[in-house]
């Protein structure tokens, strides 16, 4: 089972380029299907509040398809950085 925090601390990494699990992955390409899929009992209940952090704290350029998530993960920071200016 896993908190909110652990959650958070995940997308965390993933702002700085770590690959996040599977349920994480799903939502921040907001796959409902896929997150729900891949999460466990607790991690469903906080779906919600997930795709909240992901949506309030995350910029856009971060999060909303597996194109977008990819791109950001296969980035260096170099290219990231430069993401973030455009």
């Amino acid at each position: 089972m896993s908190s909110l925090k652990d959650h958070i601390e995940t997308i965390e990494l993933y702002r700085r380029g770590c690959q996040p699990g599977s349920c994480t992955r799903a939502c921040l390409a907001m796959d409902l299907h896929g997150a729900v899929a891949n999460a466990d009992p607790t991690t469903q209940y906080l779906l919600a509040d997930i795709t909240r952090y992901i949506v309030n704290h995350l910029p856009s350029y971060m999060w909303g398809s597996y194109k977008v998530v990819d791109t950001w993960l296969k980035a260096t920071p170099e290219q990231r950085e430069a993401i973030a200016r455009e």
